[in-house]
């Protein structure tokens, strides 16, 4: 019998992956089931990555919102006369937008929304060429398939290795 787990003793089916399929010795001729146990966890790559792209997506048009609401109501209230009774709220609206704005700088909600938006598209392309393809000639076999996938969500990870460490540099340069 085959499953999918998350238990970490379990062998990893190629590159870093937190979900495992594993297999009792008298069960690998069922080629099959593992490519059906393969498949869950590309749906839930293509999940991980759909979820925080939403995420990202929401915090982003959340606080670019509320910094336009904050930014448009300056003139109202000068408009309206409030500047000359209460001199201090073009300074705290303008403060907010500035909060905001290092906020959405500091934590790149817009760069990684289109950044997991793009990985989850690319996964979901990846299986849809092996589906399509599948079985006729010149189509991906499954460890092709695999190895595209696994190839795909390791460059990713590199990636943001890459990212955190030079943003540790940058902060031992301070």
């Amino acid at each position: 019998m085959v499953r999918v787990g998350k238990t970490k003793d379990k062998k990893r089916l190629n590159g870093n992956i937190s979900l495992y399929i594993f297999a009792d010795e008298k069960d690998r001729s069922d080629d099959a089931e593992i490519e059906n146990a393969y498949m869950e966890i590309v749906r839930n790559y293509i999940e991980y990555y759909h979820t925080r792209a939403r995420k990202c997506k929401f915090e982003y048009q959340i606080m670019s919102v509320i910094k336009y609401v904050a930014l448009a109501l300056i003139p109202v209230v000068q408009a309206i006369g409030m500047i000359q009774k209460v001199p201090w709220i073009a300074t705290v609206l303008t403060s907010i937008c500035m909060m905001i704005e290092s906020v959405l700088l500091m934590r790149k909600t817009k760069e990684k929304w289109i950044h997991y938006r793009a990985m989850a598209n690319e996964v979901m392309g990846e299986q849809r060429k092996y589906r399509a393809l599948e079985g006729r000639n010149g189509g991906k076999s499954f460890e092709e398939f695999v190895n595209g996938i696994e190839s795909l969500v390791s460059e990713e990870a590199k990636k943001w290795c890459e990212t955190v460490k030079k943003l540790d540099d940058k902060k031992g340069d301070t």
